[in-house]
């Protein structure tokens, strides 16, 4: 699946579970405020397992940090491996959250908020665009990631349970959209290096751009709607 529609998809996974955290689960509703900040990091979330991939999204945005990924990527075997165990990273994200949200506002989090940001950076700036600034996007993503950081933990802001629904949900949802295609995700490492995948699309192919991307558009224009309906936005 391209960065578009992993950003996509990510997008709508963070506000299916935000949705289904207020009226299945009973958790309060985050204010408008917040949930655009989720909607952002959320974003970033579900581009950043593509690190290890020189040229996407998240890797121009990460700058020396990707590169530094993609170094310990590679001595996995490369692109799909590292950043996209869901047992290690979805697992690891997870408990991350939680020790976030029991540790309050702190530059803990306002970093995994910046470093999400600046990961989701270059998708706002557009494919072109990136490639005439170069180099130029990984600072401008950086900056961006920065501020994001120093705003959140200069006005105290604190992690609650609409974290899960912004960081490890949109992850997840990255691994669920590459499964369909032939080159798989190994869904069962450190048990097997077995890569899980079915031929229905290649990434970027025209059944994604002409089927997969509209229906994307569609289920987060549907779960706009519905948080709109529930009363949450």
């Amino acid at each position: 699946m391209n960065g578009h529609d992993h950003a996509l998809f990510g997008l709508a996974a963070y506000q299916a579970a935000v949705l289904a955290g207020v009226t299945t689960f009973g958790q309060p509703p985050p204010g408008l405020a917040t949930i655009a900040l989720g909607a952002a990091v959320a974003v970033g979330a579900a581009l950043i397992a593509d690190v290890d991939e020189q040229h996407s999204v998240s890797a121009q945005g990460l700058g020396v940090a990707g590169a530094a990924v993609r170094v310990a990527s590679s001595a996995t075997g490369g692109h799909r491996t590292l950043t996209h165990y869901p047992l290690l990273c979805v697992g690891g994200l997870i408990a991350l959250c939680r020790w976030l949200i029991g540790a309050g506002p702190g530059w803990w989090f306002a970093g995994l908020c910046g470093v999400m940001i600046a990961a989701g950076t270059p998708h706002l700036i557009g494919k072109k665009r990136r490639s005439k600034a170069g180099p130029f996007v990984s600072v401008v993503a950086l900056g961006a990631g920065a501020l994001a950081a120093w705003l959140l933990h200069r006005y105290n802001v604190a992690p609650d349970w609409w974290l899960y629904a912004a960081v490890p949900i949109p992850y997840l949802a990255h691994l669920v959209g590459d499964t369909p295609t032939p080159a798989g995700v190994p869904w069962l490492h450190p048990l097997s290096s077995r890569k899980f995948g079915l031929p229905v699309f290649h990434s970027g192919g025209t059944f994604e751009n002409t089927v997969v991307c509209p229906l994307l558009i569609a289920a987060n224009a549907f779960a706009l709607y519905r948080l709109h309906v529930a009363g949450v936005i």
